[in-house]
């Protein structure tokens, strides 16, 4: 005979929208939930219920994520088990958060300024790296943008958004699509990013084009 007993519990998001991404900590003791409405959710694993941080600074936590472009698709704790770093990521970039600190949403708003300024600007030189490359958060620029100083343990040689202190609640914004983005230690981290000329080649020829000024 086959059991068709089931042990686990059942976590509760708060929201109706669809989960996009699960992700453990490193001690095993958090799970982090990202939703498509653009929440982020920390559960503890033994009791099922949201973490403190997570209620208490749940309006914080949302003004960061509120900065990345689209809706989160994935996240990734720290394989430190000692910390609780978490990247959360959009196809148009990622945000830091330390899940046992209170999220700084003042350097959240420093960083769409900052972004804001950079996107106007002329494109720097050294941001045109090579997308399959695989990029350290650890002393090198992130493939398609530079890594800004996103967390302790994770700075780049590019300069900072508001500031050369690291901050909870950092956002960076990304040349190209995000396709994953992922721990491989403490201190590096594995971006994939599909270039817009790729994505632009899959694009239905236009039923009309006019040119202007003929």
């Amino acid at each position: 005979t086959i059991s068709m007993s089931y042990s686990g519990k059942l976590l509760r998001a708060g929201h109706d929208a669809p989960l996009t991404s699960l992700a453990f900590s490193a001690d095993g003791e958090v799970l982090a939930a990202t939703l498509a409405s653009g929440h982020l959710a920390v559960y503890e694993c033994a009791s099922g219920r949201p973490t403190f941080w997570s209620l208490e600074y749940s309006t914080e936590i949302a003004a960061c994520l509120e900065r990345l472009p689209g809706t989160p698709v994935g996240c990734s704790f720290s394989p430190d088990p000692t910390c609780r770093q978490l990247m959360v990521y959009s196809p148009g970039g990622f945000c830091t958060l330390d899940t046992q600190k209170a999220p700084d949403c003042a350097a959240a708003q420093r960083s769409r300024l900052g972004n804001q300024k950079r996107r106007r600007g002329p494109v720097a030189p050294h941001l045109h790296s090579r997308p399959n490359e695989l990029s350290s958060l650890g002393g090198a620029d992130v493939a398609g943008g530079p890594c800004l100083d996103a967390a302790p343990g994770l700075r780049g040689k590019a300069a900072s958004h508001g500031g050369g202190n690291s901050s909870n609640g950092r956002t960076i914004l990304l040349r190209d699509p995000c396709a994953f983005l992922g721990h491989l230690s403490p201190s590096e981290a594995i971006l994939l990013e599909k270039p817009w000329e790729d994505v632009a080649s899959t694009f239905a020829p236009p039923l009309y084009a006019h040119r202007y000024g003929s």
